[in-house]
């Protein structure tokens, strides 16, 4: 587990009731194979609501290279991800048009996959430094 990724993960644990960590936020080596993001699950309680809310406002009012999703991942839309918002458009646009779920690598050029995914691993950090902080001022209150 990369240091990011555990960080994150732990992040998450720390605030919230985390039932199952599905996927990788980066894998180092697999820069140009994969787009960095993370699946998981939330323990569905009296909380699940807020709980849901509280992380889709750090996600999303993280200013960083790219802007972040959170939400139900295709096609299961039973974990949740957190991916860059951009990517999970695209994908979501083309199953919206072909009712078919296609990865992102095969949506756009490699040159255009090799950019998003150098600026989302460089967000990595300061989004893992950002919900931190978001979800210690949000989950206090």
């Amino acid at each position: 587990m990369g240091q990011t990724q555990k960080k994150i993960t732990e992040i998450l644990i720390d605030y919230f009731s985390i039932q199952t960590n599905c996927g990788l936020i980066y894998t180092p080596g697999c820069k140009n194979k994969q787009i960095p993001s993370l699946y998981f699950s939330l323990n569905e309680d009296k909380n699940t609501e807020r709980h849901n809310q509280i992380i889709k406002e750090g996600v999303e009012s993280f200013k960083g290279n790219l802007q972040w999703y959170f939400g139900k991942s295709y096609p299961s839309r039973i974990n949740y991800e957190i991916i860059p918002k951009d990517v999970r458009d695209r994908m979501d646009q083309h199953y919206e048009k072909t009712n078919k779920y296609v990865g992102y690598t095969k949506l756009v050029s490699e040159e255009e996959f090799r950019i998003i995914t150098e600026l989302a691993i460089e967000d990595i950090s300061n989004l893992a430094h950002h919900l931190d902080r978001f979800f210690k001022r949000e989950c206090s209150r």
